[in-house]
């Protein structure tokens, strides 16, 4: 911090206006976060679990050209009702008896709009490149090696149910990020990914949903004018809907489509696997 010296007034002040200084010292806190608590862990820890009995890291193989364009195709269908479930959340009122904790969560996440205005303030192509591998490149890789890749294949066997090991570690995605008012949006995401990553068994390809999905909105947030906002009626409700359940059709037949290679794959395991008991009985 004595390095960087920033100005810790600039949270409570918006009126500040944040320096170079500034920008690269939160930077250097987030990526700093980044690499101790999610990717050195990960890389740790997914070598200390490595099944013995298996070649390489099948986790972390180049999955198929066929597989990534259809991850980026439900990806772009998630966006929708990522966007639409969002605004749901966003505008849940707590009762009255939780009014402290509602007054909690609005400071905290007006805390985490601020860090997100100062990283984007300055649109230098050097801080922006560095805040395009802080959003977008590096929380796909760590928070995938975690979350799926970790904790996901933990609950599974805890559990004995993989849809409850996903179902658990997207809940915990969505909790630990501690931003509530997208508390439902990001366990979507975070059930999308780990049913991906439990069908295909490619970290790749819900590391990219992740990835487009942080870039996305890192591309909103340099784009939008903070001074819109919207009040949507009846009418606007209505269409949202109607346009979350279209959007919802080609994201559970791609994830389906997983599903069901899943399922074919593990029946010629289990054909194998019987062919070589009856080979050695004879």
């Amino acid at each position: 911090m004595f390095i960087f010296d920033p100005d810790l007034d600039l949270l409570d002040d918006p009126s500040l206006t944040p320096g170079l200084k500034d920008i690269v010292f939160l930077q250097f806190a987030i990526i700093s976060q980044q690499l101790s608590l999610f990717i050195l862990p990960g890389i740790i820890l997914m070598a200390r679990l490595k099944n013995p009995d298996k070649i390489g890291y099948p986790e972390i193989s180049k999955p198929a050209f066929t597989d990534i364009r259809s991850t980026v195709i439900l990806t772009l269908c998630l966006f929708p009702i990522l966007g639409i479930t969002a605004g749901f959340n966003s505008a849940l009122e707590f009762p009255e008896w939780l009014s402290g904790l509602g007054e909690w969560i609005t400071d905290h996440e007006e805390n985490v709009e601020r860090y997100f205005e100062i990283l984007i303030s300055d649109k230098r192509a050097g801080l922006v490149v560095v805040n395009i591998l802080m959003i977008t490149v590096l929380p796909a890789i760590g928070e995938e090696l975690i979350f799926r890749g970790i904790l996901q294949r933990i609950f599974i066997r805890m559990f004995r149910s993989g849809y409850a090991g996903v179902i658990f570690t997207a809940f915990l995605f969505s909790v630990l990020h501690f931003q509530f008012l997208g508390l439902l949006p990001r366990f979507i995401l975070g059930l999308v990914c780990g049913l991906l990553f439990y069908w295909s068994g490619k970290l790749w390809l819900s590391a990219i949903v992740h990835f487009l999905n942080n870039g996305v909105a890192m591309i909103i947030q340099y784009l939008r004018d903070s001074e819109s906002s919207a009040n949507p009626d009846d009418f606007y409700f209505l269409t949202q809907l109607v346009f979350l359940i279209i959007m919802l059709i080609p994201v559970i037949s791609i994830l389906n489509g997983f599903r069901q290679r899943a399922v074919i794959e593990e029946k010629q395991v289990l054909q194998t696997s019987d062919h070589q008991i009856e080979d050695q009985g004879s």
